[in-house]
């Protein structure tokens, strides 16, 4: 039996000026986190006397995501600009981390890194201009989970996209039952865990997604 016990690592680049967005973009992301798909990292999680970069640079290299909080304050931000964001995408480009840029608030990105990079929420359009700013960050969360059932589908052996089956199952329930769960476990031909079930069939994978 092969476990992954660990969800996936989300490292939150921001500015402090946008700790309010940042926080309202975590409560937004419960479920996932609930769901143990993923797990957060921000540097208010290190623990006092510890030395700063060194935690920031560590937590930011064992993760599988990093999130790039946009806003003008963020690109004034050479801590920011020049070491976090520059070292996640020296990490892209060696295919060993996705980064997500994410618009907070309106800021002009010519002529930047992440230029040409697709952002959330969708079509560029920054979380502050939403009228509902809920939906913006649902509008996140909804790309940040695709990503990282991308990443478990690159993870789990022999699961081909053309067998994939969708299915309605009361994850609730099933989330109680499975309570000590955590990430996936592959059990021979039976690989659970976060919010898949993959069976294997006479040698057919079929992959159920829950919900």
């Amino acid at each position: 039996m092969e476990n992954i016990l660990e969800p996936l690592k989300i490292f939150i680049s921001y500015s402090h000026k946008d700790k309010k967005m940042k926080e309202k973009l975590i409560s937004h992301m419960s479920a996932l986190v609930r769901q143990k798909y993923v797990m957060l990292w921000y540097d208010n999680m290190i623990l006092p006397g510890k030395e700063l970069d060194e935690n920031v640079m560590e937590a930011l290299r064992t993760s599988q995501i990093v999130l790039l909080l946009l806003s003008a304050d963020y690109l004034a931000s050479d801590y920011c600009y020049d070491i976090e964001m520059k070292e996640a995408l020296m990490f892209r480009e060696q295919k060993k981390m996705e980064v997500i840029p994410i618009l907070l608030r309106e800021v002009d990105l010519k002529g930047t890194p992440v230029e040409r990079l697709l952002f959330l929420p969708e079509d560029r359009k920054a979380v502050s201009s939403f009228q509902d700013e809920d939906g913006a960050y649902k509008n996140i969360v909804d790309g940040i989970r695709r990503v990282a059932e991308s990443w478990y589908r690159k993870k789990i052996p022999d699961l081909d996209a053309d067998t994939v089956h969708h299915a309605s199952v009361n994850f609730e329930k099933d989330a109680m039952e499975n309570s000590g769960n955590h990430g996936f476990e592959f059990h021979g031909n039976h690989i659970q865990g976060g919010n898949f079930v993959v069976n294997n069939y006479e040698g057919t994978t079929a992959w159920t997604k829950r919900g």
